[in-house]
């Protein structure tokens, strides 16, 4: 590929724009460069192989590229069609001439003047012998006609007058500098006399955009460094544009270039120039943009090869050589473990083909993917990672590699809200005195009722008469657990003792321990009709408690359950997430998100009021901590009231000098923390055990932020 290359029009040193100086046979020489705005062209191999070609030319009948090839022997042929697909066939069974073989073709138009489309015209590397072919390549007249006293080679050039400036007439001019116009009857009239070697060809439509070349033949003097202009009664000039011109042509609408050895340029590269010249130089490869301004000509350098013979605009389409794609960008999106990262590269083809790309997400060589249409693509790692993703573009026969650097971070793992610390209990309610007196026992917690009772005594042992509510879970966590007991001896049958006393029994039992409360009901006196108990749970030393926590991560990673149980005991306990052993580093891959549970049994052997710190670990560091209260206390006679008092004072559902119950505290905790019984803290944060202030902690080092 002929990257495009940016040279300002060149000056020629001590010559001023339209200046004449003598040429022979009265003719006059010019020369006019003048800087115009940069254009340059890309120029793409053709893709087909030739042996030394020269000439080339439109195949109208056919609607492909005709060329000399086989230079300088002519065998096994002189000529070639290019069909688009690159096939090459012989044209014609010509073969043998030498010399650079130079060719013009009849193009339809209004001035064919009797000559056939398709028809081609060439040299046949004999001085003055012009041999013509037939459109279809199978007839040969050589020769056609033999110029008079000519004793130059056709290696100059032949152009049938397309643009009507010499009445559709053939054009040649010789390795001898002589000019030459011939009719399709054969007729040929010298113009002018240059005593130069011409070579390049073309007439000029005559309108006004093209100045002082309008309606002359143009032939460029290579030897000179000339573009002659040439009217009809043989007046040349010279234009010195800086340029040793191996061949010009008239840049048309719609059509590609083609040069030799052999370079295309697609019609769209060309829009901004239709109706100017392009002009080849052979030695320093060099392809130029001529035009007239309107005062002078300007010329623009648009690319470099490494020679030129001779070239042509055509609407065929050869194929080029396959170049491969190329990757503008390439990225990736900051990401977190357990979210999509969006990968998206920027490709082009120099040709045109469609892309189609596939990706290595974790850059170890293997492609994670087939190749598809999506320029885009999102993937999911499952694990904090930092490393290079890959992606393969294909126009399907060449590929493009590029890396793009990979951040995923880690994201702290989370505790859901309904942690919970259970016992199971028993609730018995007794109740002696008179008969025919009724109790009844409601249990209650923070989500209502979840059992009731009740005794009407009648003769015989209380034992024998009081009834249980059984397999009660009482969680600390999500109380009080209220005993409301109720007495109504207004509807009793009436029994001769209207004020007599019923007492009452509360007992908690769990784990083999036992808590006995007692309230003593009397008719006479309807304040004690009532009993409330207003926190059970705070009667459990002694009774084991299970703990359990439910954690969730975006990622793959192993989770550490740690508590501390506030007296002085801890427990902690990893779940690994393949379930066998530890998450090795780096590992963006395994089961995510993960939901773990944990479940641990702790008993209290003394009353107390314990803050309890559940600290939730990954194993990247991230960490999130919880702090909770559990208040317990004997309850029995040693100590406890029939209301739920612990001995030291403290009461159920109370607030004991300034220290929480198993709530969380509210008083001093920022309003987004008020609202629970408990809360847990935002990922990468921890409170202190009067969470009164909350800390932020990235899981990641060398980061870290606070909260109020």
């Amino acid at each position: 590929m002929i990257l495009p290359l940016l040279v300002v029009a060149m000056t020629i040193p001590g010559r001023a724009a339209l200046v004449p100086f003598p040429v022979e046979n009265g003719g006059s020489s010019s020369t006019s460069v003048t800087p115009s705005p940069l254009t340059t062209i890309t120029l793409t191999p053709i893709a087909t192989q030739f042996n030394n070609p020269i000439g080339i030319d439109h195949h109208e009948p056919s609607n492909q590229v005709v060329m000399s090839v086989n230079w300088a022997t002519g065998e096994p042929r002189n000529f070639e069609l290019v069909a688009p697909d690159g096939t090459r066939t012989p044209f014609s069974n010509i073969h043998g001439f030498t010399d650079e073989v130079k060719i013009a073709t009849v193009r339809s138009g209004p001035c064919q003047a009797g000559f056939t489309v398709g028809t081609l015209f060439t040299g046949t590397g004999v001085p003055g012998v012009i041999a013509r072919i037939a459109p279809d390549g199978s007839s040969v007249m050589n020769p056609w006609v033999t110029l008079p006293n000519e004793g130059g080679l056709m290696r100059g050039s032949l152009f049938q007058d397309r643009y009507c400036v010499f009445g559709g007439d053939l054009i040649v001019v010789t390795t001898v500098g002589n000019v030459w116009r011939v009719t399709s009857a054969g007729s040929a009239t010298r113009i002018a006399q240059l005593n130069t070697h011409l070579e390049g060809l073309t007439t000029v439509p005559n309108a006004s955009k093209y100045g002082p070349w309008a309606g002359k033949i143009l032939a460029g003097a290579e030897d000179q460094g000339c573009l002659y202009d040439i009217d009809a009664g043989g007046t040349a000039t010279c234009w010195a544009l800086g340029i040793n011109p191996e061949d010009v042509d008239l840049i048309l609408a719609d059509e590609n270039f083609y040069g030799v050895d052999l370079w295309g340029a697609d019609a769209s590269q060309w829009t901004g120039m239709v109706g100017d010249f392009t002009v080849a130089q052979e030695m320093g490869g060099t392809l130029w943009h001529v035009r007239w301004n309107g005062t002078a000509f300007t010329t623009n350098l648009l690319a470099t090869v490494g020679q030129w013979e001779h070239m042509t605009f055509s609407p065929a389409r050869l194929p080029t050589k396959n170049a491969a794609p190329e990757i503008t960008s390439f990225s990736a999106s900051p990401g977190i473990e357990g979210a999509p990262v969006t990968l998206a590269v920027a490709a082009t083809d120099p040709d045109g083909d469609p892309l189609t790309y596939r990706w290595d997400f974790d850059g170890d060589g293997t492609w994670d993917t087939p190749f598809s249409d999506a320029p885009t693509i999102t993937y999911t790692w499952g694990d904090d990672w930092i490393g290079a993703a890959r992606v393969e573009v294909t126009d399907g026969a060449l590929t493009a590699l590029a890396s793009a650097p990979v951040t995923v971070g880690n994201v702290a793992p989370t505790l859901h809200s309904d942690i919970t610390a259970k016992a199971l209990v028993d609730v018995t309610l007794r109740v002696a005195g008179e008969k025919w007196h009724d109790v009844t026992l409601t249990i209650g917690s923070g989500g209502g009722p979840v059992g009731t009772v009740s005794v009407v005594r009648s003769p015989g042992s209380p034992d024998d008469q009081r009834v249980t509510i059984a397999g009660i879970e009482m969680d600390l966590f999500h109380g009080p657990w209220s005993a409301r007991a109720e007495y109504t001896p207004a509807d009793d049958p009436v029994n001769g003792q209207i004020w007599g006393a019923t007492p009452a029994w509360i007992t908690v039992n769990g784990a083999g321990l036992s808590v006995r409360l007692h309230h003593t009901f009397n008719v006479r006196q309807p304040e004690t009709w009532t009993w409330t108990v207003e926190d059970l749970s705070v009667f459990l030393v002694g009774v084991p408690l299970t703990f359990e926590a439910v954690a969730t991560d975006p990622g793959s990673d192993d989770l550490t359950f740690s508590w501390d149980f506030g007296d002085g005991r801890t427990v902690s306990r990893t779940y690994f997430n393949d379930g066998v052993g530890p998450d090795p580093f780096p590992s963006p891959g395994g089961v995510f998100p993960v939901q773990v549970a944990d479940e641990t049994t702790h008993l209290y052997e003394s009353g107390g009021n314990f803050t309890v710190i559940l600290n939730l670990t990954d194993d990247d560091g991230g960490i999130t901590s919880v702090v909770l209260h559990v208040l317990v206390c004997n309850g029995d006679a040693e100590g406890s009231d029939s209301v739920g008092h612990c001995a030291d004072g403290v009461r159920a559902g109370g607030v004991h000098h300034h220290e929480s119950d198993h709530r969380m505290y509210s008083e001093t905790v920022p309003a987004s923390f008020a609202s629970d019984p408990y809360r847990a803290v935002p990922p990468g944060a921890i409170i202190d055990a009067r969470a009164e202030e909350a800390f932020a902690r990235d899981s990641l080092p060398g980061t870290a932020a606070s909260r109020p």
